[in-house]
């Protein structure tokens, strides 16, 4: 595909986004950086009691309270005119978030379209991931259904645990990337 940017020329655009998976991750400046505006669409957000693998994960306790997120996130090229056919979805995320560090965050969610903006202004948290996790699948019916890709088509699976300033864990999130869409980066920071 080739495009035109006022001011800077035409640009052949590559069709796989390369996503940057690094201990600052973040969804929204990643796109941006990129040339792509993001979007986020809640799917459902609900207050439960932390499953078992989520509480180990998260190190809490199973009875613990935590929020659970599922978002489509998609993206478009940013270019002047935008139709829906050029929005993409490119991920499917469940997160969950501990409940005593982010009060309120399940109905607070639906005004923002970025996360960690949300949790920065609002809680005060800087994210930062401490693991991330890299599988590959084949997609079953709920990613082709949110993804718009057929059954078993090939997808990245990111499960990453994020902590916050204070050292303490509080996002557990399982995304689903269609691998057709994205590519993943991984960086690592530098020995000192």
């Amino acid at each position: 595909m080739v495009y035109r940017r006022q001011g800077s020329g035409t640009f052949v655009k590559d069709n796989k986004l390369n996503y940057s998976l690094n201990d600052q991750s973040n969804f929204t400046q990643n796109l941006i950086e990129i040339g792509y505006l993001p979007c986020l669409k809640i799917l459902s957000s609900k207050l439960i009691s932390a499953p078992l693998s989520v509480a180990n994960n998260l190190k809490i306790d199973k009875d613990d309270h935590v929020f659970k997120i599922k978002t489509i996130r998609s993206a478009f090229f940013s270019t002047e005119e935008i139709n829906d056919n050029e929005i993409k979805p490119l991920c499917l995320s469940t997160s969950y978030f501990v409940e005593r560090k982010c009060p309120k965050l399940s109905s607070l969610i639906y005004q923002t379209n970025s996360i960690y903006k949300l949790l920065k202004n609002q809680y005060n948290i800087s994210p930062y991931r401490t693991k991330n996790i890299v599988e590959v699948s084949l997609s079953n019916r709920e990613d082709s259904q949110y993804l718009n890709i057929k059954k078993n088509s090939p997808i990245l699976i990111s499960i990453s645990l994020v902590k916050d300033s204070d050292e303490s864990f509080f996002e557990y999130t399982v995304s689903r990337f269609s691998g057709e869409m994205v590519s993943f980066e991984i960086s690592f920071p530098p020995i000192l």
